[in-house]
């Protein structure tokens, strides 16, 4: 039997046991109920003007890419309905709100392909639009992860945190914004795996999803089976996976474009970040556009990191998630602001989530 609350100021939260995948949808549906219905209500005004093709066409264009990931992962796709019910939404606009960034964001479906966008409304998107940032860092007995999700700004306080526990496969904690899978933002399970993704605009192909890539991280106990799900073809998105995995005391990082991935190893680096471009030099050619944000945020995180002379902590890292935020707010975001920032400690299993709409607190969740 789930249970729902409503922690961290009306951030949704529920505790499951997660065996059925769509009891598990419903669950969170019915717990971000309300706040699905405002983003949806938000939706259907800001695709359309982001996107400039009507509704019907977006929905239409998102059906395209149900087949493919319908036959990779069933039970995310009876999550996705269980949520719709529970949210009292149709499942094809829950759909589309998880395949938002491949369809609204990045690109549109035309025939096989998703291509780039071409006619984008000015008022509508930022010149920089390099939404999230990730921090790993290696620690005397464990890892820190450090996220901040940048998207649009109504999505602010619109997020869900899921817990749960069976029988079967690995128990975990899991961040998503309203209407996606479970644990498609931020996630960590009781194998030591914590995981954030950045999304890297390189082109946009039809394929499995990138919310489903990711909620796929936290079914997994090895970075083996990390690499192995995140190489699966076809892709729509690029992206990139910041991981840890305590059992194996090892902390990197899976670039991949909708064709190719690539594995990126902290060395002797006692860290790693990643901001929305490519850094693998097998990949960095690769067609991308020429946004001068993430190159800057990178740098500037870079600096903050370094100073640390290798040791850094908790505190260190909170201070540098709040420095990118302002650093981003005063430079370049029109329409994307710091929906979340998220701090995970391994082994210890923790996440801890502040909404910057409800003040700087954050708020504790344990495995």
């Amino acid at each position: 039997m789930p249970f729902l609350g409503f922690l961290a100021k009306k951030l949704p939260y529920v505790e499951t046991d997660g065996e059925n995948p769509y009891a598990l949808g419903l669950a969170i549906g019915r717990a971000s109920r309300e706040q699905t219905a405002r983003v949806v209500s938000k939706n259907k005004s800001f695709y359309p003007r982001y996107r400039k093709k009507s509704w019907n066409e977006l929905v239409v264009a998102a059906k395209k890419l149900l087949p493919a990931n319908i036959k990779w992962a069933p039970a995310y796709v009876e999550e996705l309905g269980g949520l719709a019910e529970g949210a009292g939404v149709p499942f094809e606009i829950i759909w589309l709100m998880n395949v938002e960034e491949e369809i609204v964001d990045q690109g549109e479906i035309v025939g096989e392909y998703i291509l780039p966008p071409s006619n984008k409304s000015p008022a509508a998107v930022s010149p920089e639009r390099g939404h999230c940032s990730t921090i790993l860092v290696k620690r005397p007995r464990g890892f820190l992860l450090g996220h901040n999700e940048d998207w649009w700004g109504h999505y602010s306080g619109a997020l869900v945190m899921v817990k749960v526990k069976r029988q079967s496969g690995t128990n975990f904690l899991g961040l998503s914004l309203v209407g996606a899978c479970p644990a498609s933002l931020v996630g960590v399970n009781d194998q030591g795996v914590a995981y954030a993704g950045n999304s890297i605009d390189v082109g946009v192909k039809s394929g499995v999803c990138k919310n489903f890539l990711m909620r796929k991280i936290v079914d997994c106990e090895t970075s083996q089976q990390i690499v192995e799900a995140l190489s699966v073809k076809p892709r729509t998105l690029g992206n990139n996976a910041m991981c840890i995995v305590g059992s194996e005391q090892k902390m990197f990082s899976v670039e991949s474009t909708p064709e190719e991935t690539r594995v990126l190893n902290s060395g002797v680096r006692s860290y790693m970040l990643h901001t929305n471009f490519l850094l693998h030099p097998e990949l960095s050619n690769a067609r991308e556009d020429s946004r001068l944000g993430p190159h800057l945020r990178y740098a500037h995180m870079e600096y903050l990191l370094a100073k640390q002379n290798e040791k850094i902590n908790e505190d260190d890292v909170r201070g540098i998630l709040g420095s990118e935020h302002v650093f981003q707010r005063a430079k370049f975001w029109l329409d994307d602001q710091t929906v979340a920032s998220v701090i995970v400690s391994v082994p210890e299993n923790i996440m801890k989530v502040r909404n910057p709409s409800q003040g700087e607190k954050y708020v504790t969740y344990t495995l």
